[in-house]
């Protein structure tokens, strides 16, 4: 019997050379030295349609939201990183969130959710990052207090200063994630 994954690092972008992605990525690696076991989904390689009612009731759920689903089931917790989008959620990721939510029982429900967000600009993304927090919570997840953004992240991205900043975080939300077992 495999171990249950404790971490699911996505991206809520869908753009090849995303910060967002190189965020997850870097959450990943850092979870992996901290020993935890931990899985990176690209949400790019999942190219969904847009949820639709009806769609769903002539056509059985895309397959690749299914296994996102049971990967879900099994892990504690999801560390995300989102672009905002005109200061709100971007629509890939609430597309994903929509899709999953119609799995029973809900796939989310307890699990524990780190946000955060990278962009060019000087808010590094904070205005969307409490639009994301909305649906997570609205799905019985428990979104971690303190959030991230990460503004001018062409610039912050591999200091010194940020792999500190993340490192801390990373560690505060695995021990975090490690009082409720």
């Amino acid at each position: 019997m495999t171990a249950a994954v404790e971490f699911l690092c996505c991206s809520g972008s869908t753009r090849q050379e995303s910060f967002n992605y190189k965020v997850v990525e870097l959450s990943h690696q850092t979870l992996l030295s901290f020993g935890k076991t931990s899985r990176l989904q690209p949400l790019r390689s999942m190219h969904l349609p847009l949820y639709d009612a009806d769609h769903e009731a002539k056509h059985e759920t895309p397959e690749l939201i299914t296994g996102w689903v049971e990967t879900l089931r099994s892990v504690k917790a999801l560390v995300v990183s989102s672009p905002e989008y005109n200061g709100s959620i971007g629509a890939p990721l609430k597309n994903l969130l929509d899709w999953a939510s119609r799995s029973k029982p809900n796939p989310f429900a307890g699990k524990h959710v780190l946000l955060m967000s990278a962009a060019p600009g000087p808010v590094g993304g904070m205005r969307g990052l409490w639009h994301t927090r909305v649906p997570f919570e609205a799905l019985g997840c428990h979104v971690f207090p303190q959030m991230l953004s990460i503004p001018k992240v062409s610039e912050t991205l591999g200091t010194e200063e940020f792999s500190k900043k993340i490192n801390l975080l990373l560690k505060d939300f695995s021990e975090f994630v490690g009082k409720f077992q």
